[in-house]
């Protein structure tokens, strides 16, 4: 049996978590098992999910994640696949305007009839 690769998007993924959990709450800081329950993952997944060894990449979790620390959906599809740095996304949320733009060149509206949506690897 070949062993799964690493996902170096899940370490990315994880630091914009951690990094948007300690603004929000700086008084009391969050636990990593914490970030990790909120996705479902037990404290030992939530180590090798922070550590880059596991993918966080299906519409159920990134939704999860997204409404519990408040980033939009979109930017966190773009960590998980890789496209954005942590920094980069912590960048773009400190900026309204970038924001934005980001968001119009990287949704797709309805066209022809057809939605674009997000669906869990499972199907």
């Amino acid at each position: 049996m070949a062993r799964a690769p690493l996902f170096p998007a899940s370490r990315a993924l994880f630091r914009l978590a951690r990094a948007v959990a300690d603004a929000r709450r700086p008084a009391e800081r969050i636990s990593d098992a914490e970030i990790g329950r909120v996705i479902g993952l037990e404290s030992a997944r939530t180590s090798r999910w922070k550590h880059g060894q596991i993918s966080v990449s299906d519409a159920a979790r990134l939704l999860a994640l997204s409404q519990s620390i408040g980033v939009d959906v979109s930017i966190l599809a773009h960590v998980a696949a890789g496209y954005l740095s942590a920094d980069e996304a912590l960048t773009l949320l400190g900026s309204e305007r970038d924001f934005v733009r980001f968001l119009g060149e990287q949704v797709l509206l309805p066209q022809d009839g057809h939605t674009l949506s997000m669906v869990a690897s499972d199907g």
